[in-house]
């Protein structure tokens, strides 16, 4: 199981959980404001959404980290399922990988299981990606900069009909 750092807040109008592609989760621990962001490293093995049945998902490490960490449950669409949003525990989930080809894998599946497993957040506009794209060579001061600064940081909203860039198949 992947482990949260979680912030020190407890208002979700004032927090922010960065679900980060694993080999930035030092850079992001590192840079974040312990008060209002959380962070959550996910592997390259996360489990492939498109098509998987939600028994299937619940068997991945990546898939139950993220269920646990929002604390809003699953929806299976059509009013079905047990999700509470009066209990999400951050006003925005950004999203962190890079260009790689396991990044783009990462952020897709990450995308996916929103749009099928929790929908209601992605309409309430709390989905988001750096606008600029992350890559090794980030210094942990431009890494804050430009990801993890309030001030600085430059954000992209991801809705329900809008594909990602690279997004595959």
């Amino acid at each position: 199981m992947m482990y949260l750092s979680d912030c020190i807040n407890k208002d979700p109008a004032l927090t922010e959980l960065f679900i980060v592609q694993s080999n930035y989760f030092v850079q992001a621990k590192e840079a974040r404001d312990r008060m209002g962001q959380a962070v959550l490293p996910v592997d390259d093995s996360i489990a492939k959404i498109k098509g998987s049945e939600l028994g299937d998902l619940l068997d991945d490490d990546n898939i139950k980290s993220i269920i646990a960490s929002l604390g809003v449950g699953i929806s299976m669409g059509r009013g079905r399922g047990l999700l509470d949003l009066s209990c999400l525990r951050y006003g925005k989930v950004i999203i962190v990988c890079d260009e790689t080809a396991a990044g783009i894998h990462i952020r897709a599946q990450i995308v996916t299981f929103f749009k099928r497993f929790n929908r209601p957040i992605m309409d309430r506009r709390r989905i988001f990606v750096p606008a600029q794209s992350v890559d090794a060579s980030l210094t942990p001061s431009n890494f804050e900069l430009q990801v993890m600064d309030r001030a600085t940081r430059s954000l992209v909203e991801i809705t329900t009909g809008e594909p990602l860039p690279n997004e595959p198949d």
